[in-house]
């Protein structure tokens, strides 16, 4: 049993058992704060949206700063509902509520991948007066190719494109009923501050400052046959835009299987890149040279767990002891430190 020292300094035996499985990735406040400057700037108080979500002030005044998929979900489909945009103003000009549904009931109809992709091109040719889409194909590969007729400023432009680039992926991977590989993802616009998050949302190499938007698609997966129906496609609407942002799967296998052991760990705290190594049959040397190839390490991987826990755990209302005993810090004031190291702010600015 686990010593744990109080708020008052006091050492007790703590006893608390929290059940639950925690660990859910979070994503950057940037998404809410770029479509938040935007809806501003036409006039649009955003404030009753992030106080739905569960947002706090104080946590959108650091970039730093996380969230979970289901906050950003509720801030954006209240939002989407509110401006009858479904594009937040970052378009040329607004795209009403029903847009995407009618073009995805449509789709079901349609007997593979490859039709799925036609149709798609020709249904927002067709109804969008500032957008382009046209698909090519070569020996190995499809290649689709995003054109702007008409242009916004240069932050509402790469939200656009932000948006249009994963609901052009995860829809489409919805219908088949399976995630399609992508050889690549060209972006017409210079990387962001948030371009690390590019790589839990989609599962290929991703470039900037190109002269096209364009996705490379594997060629088998356009026979891929369409298995959905209008039944499912409710469910699916109702969850947009969860489905594209809270299964972040797109990571290198290494620190996959990284991430799945310390996840289930019951001694989080204590969990040390040796323990990691060695249930995965190699030493911590090579390990640690595997996750640096990545660009990432073990304490980075394990701070990332621990923080994403913190979040799902206060907003679940867990008290500060519960929360820094399920992590492995041994005093709540510890505790506190690292979740303002990780997120800019304490725990208790957190969720007011």
């Amino acid at each position: 049993m686990r010593r744990f020292h109080n708020i008052n300094g006091h050492s007790s035996v703590f006893r608390i058992k929290v059940k639950g499985n925690y660990f859910k990735h979070s994503i950057s406040t940037t998404f809410v704060q770029q479509f938040e400057a935007v809806l501003k700037k036409n006039g649009v108080c955003t404030a009753s949206s992030t106080k739905v979500a569960g947002i706090s002030e104080s946590v959108l005044k650091h970039a730093e700063s996380r969230i979970t998929p289901t906050q950003f979900s509720v801030f954006i489909r209240e939002m989407v509902y509110l401006t009858n945009d479904e594009f937040l103003a970052c378009g040329v000009s607004p795209v009403p509520l029903g847009h995407f549904r009618k073009m995805a009931k449509q789709a079901l109809e349609l007997p593979n991948l490859y039709v799925v992709y036609m149709h798609m091109c020709n249904y927002y040719n067709s109804t969008l007066d500032w957008l382009k889409v046209n698909i090519q194909m070569h020996a190995d590969c499809a290649e689709i190719q995003f054109k702007w007729l008409k242009k916004n400023s240069a932050n509402e432009m790469r939200m656009l494109k932000e948006v249009t680039a994963i609901s052009w992926h995860r829809f489409p991977s919805w219908l088949v009923g399976k995630n399609i590989g992508l050889k690549r993802l060209d972006l017409d616009f210079p990387a962001p501050k948030h371009q690390k998050e590019y790589s839990l949302m989609y599962p290929c190499e991703v470039t900037f400052d190109n002269s096209l938007l364009l996705m490379k698609i594997d060629k088998d997966y356009l026979k891929l046959p369409v298995v959905q129906n209008e039944k499912n496609l409710q469910t699916y609407l109702n969850q947009v835009p969860l489905n594209w942002f809270s299964k972040q799967t797109f990571i290198p296998s290494i620190n996959k299987k990284v991430i799945s052991f310390i996840e289930t760990t019951e001694e989080l705290g204590s969990m040390s890149i040796e323990n990691v190594a060695d249930q995965l049959n190699m030493c911590s040397r090579t390990l640690r040279r595997k996750l640096d190839a990545n660009g990432t390490s073990f304490q980075v991987i394990k701070d990332d767990i621990r923080r994403d826990i913190s979040i799902n755990m206060l907003l679940e209302q867990k008290s500060l002891a519960e929360i820094a005993y399920y992590i492995g810090f041994s005093d709540i004031s510890a505790f506190s430190r690292a979740f303002k190291k990780w997120t800019g702010v304490s725990p208790s600015a957190y969720v007011k």
